[in-house]
């Protein structure tokens, strides 16, 4: 890593967003390594501050996602998901994969998420005030096409997870301990049992599959990471290996529809 300070003390010209920018791109390709990675040893070695620059500012652009989470990962179809969600019959679990699956929220958001209560709702039930979310408070939306699936699945009825004593979670790390272990997980059970997991996939898979859907359905990025609780740019790094590809597909079955249409009509 010592190339990396030396890199930014030899720097002689002005220190601009977009020179900082080109720096971390060019160290992630060379290192193969996150914006995260990079920034933490620079940040360390107190070499940003030597330009005195705005370290948040700086340290915001390495915010995102680790190798893990840049993987390619197969995500089911719709039909799939709610046909798992189906599977799960205790009340409050397949609510919360109901909520996961129409507003796309973050497992843990479920523990404080309200119907209509936004200052910007004027009382719209579909609108879901998420109050508690890493990157704060936002209103999350249902995709068109999906807002008969808050009836179907209750989801109006809120049943929040609760623990063996009755008790929520709350936006707490054991709402999405339990929830991983109850759904998930094909560990043994207290008993010593093998369990089959309720869901083939992991909980945010409703979440990518939520982001996917807008992109197919046209949804612009902007509306997606602000329905999502990202940054644009962020939204563009985790779902780059398959954002527009859905959508030119759907854009290319539209057009072919449009042309048997018109064919028929000739």
């Amino acid at each position: 890593w010592q190339p990396l300070p030396n890199k930014l003390a030899d720097h002689r010209g002005p220190v601009t967003n977009e020179w900082i920018q080109m720096f971390l791109n060019e160290q992630t390709v060379c290192m193969k390594q996150t914006y995260a990675s990079v920034l933490s040893q620079a940040v360390e070695v107190k070499a940003l501050q030597r330009f005195g620059l705005d370290q948040k500012t700086i340290q915001s652009m390495g915010r995102g996602y680790g190798k893990a989470d840049q993987k390619i990962v197969e995500i089911p179809s719709d039909e799939d998901l709610l046909t798992a969600i189906d599977r799960v019959s205790v009340p409050h679990w397949h609510w919360m994969c109901g909520m996961l699956f129409v507003y796309g929220l973050r497992d843990r958001e479920v523990a404080d998420c309200h119907f209509g209560t936004h200052p910007s709702s004027n009382g719209n039930l579909l609108e879901l005030d998420v109050r508690q979310s890493k990157t704060g408070r936002r209103v999350a939306l249902p995709l068109e096409g999906t807002e008969h699936l808050i009836q179907e699945l209750d989801l109006l009825n809120i049943k929040r997870p609760v623990n063996a004593k009755g008790q929520e979670y709350g936006y707490t790390k054991q709402l999405v301990a339990a929830a991983t272990q109850a759904l998930t997980s094909s560990k043994k059970d207290g008993r010593g049992y093998h369990r089959k997991p309720k869901l083939p996939f992991k909980l945010y898979t409703f979440r990518h599959a939520y982001a996917l859907r807008g992109d197919a359905m046209g949804y612009s990025i902007e509306d997606m990471a602000a329905s999502m609780g990202h940054t644009v740019r962020m939204h563009e790094e985790r779902y780059k290996q398959w954002l527009g590809d859905r959508q030119r597909r759907a854009r290319s079955d539209r057009m072919l529809g449009r042309l048997n249409l018109d064919l028929k009509t000739d």
